[in-house]
């Protein structure tokens, strides 16, 4: 897993986590600066941790807080790739939550911090 991936999981501990910042850690640890490599390790990312099982792709919103959507990986990726190209607020066009598997694997590489009990 690349070092943006796991930030994802890390800040996904405390938070959910929004595609803005997920592309801050792509910008961070990798030499990619244009939009459309961007978006496209963006997806790439996203793919290898809903596939993981380490996150789940959806919306947050004042009433519910996040909730997962029920669409099938494909056709999220579609969604997101959709409002990057067609809003100026593609940064929150998704979020990400961790599952519990993703905060066991945040934990996991965190030294020092023990394992949670199970």
């Amino acid at each position: 897993m690349n070092r943006s991936a796991q930030k994802v999981l890390e800040a996904g501990r405390d938070d959910w986590v929004s595609l803005a910042e997920l592309e801050s850690y792509v910008r961070e640890f990798s030499a990619i600066t244009s939009a459309e490599e961007l978006a496209q390790r963006d997806l790439e990312i996203i793919t290898e941790l809903v596939e993981g099982g380490f996150v789940e792709i959806g919306s947050v919103t004042e009433e519910v807080g996040f909730k997962a959507w029920d669409a099938p990986l494909p056709e999220a990726l579609e969604q997101i790739r959709n409002a990057r190209l067609r809003s100026d607020d593609w940064a929150w066009a998704c979020w990400l939550a961790n599952t519990e598997l993703g905060n066991q694997f945040a934990r996991a590489q965190t030294p020092g911090e023990a394992p949670s009990p199970e």
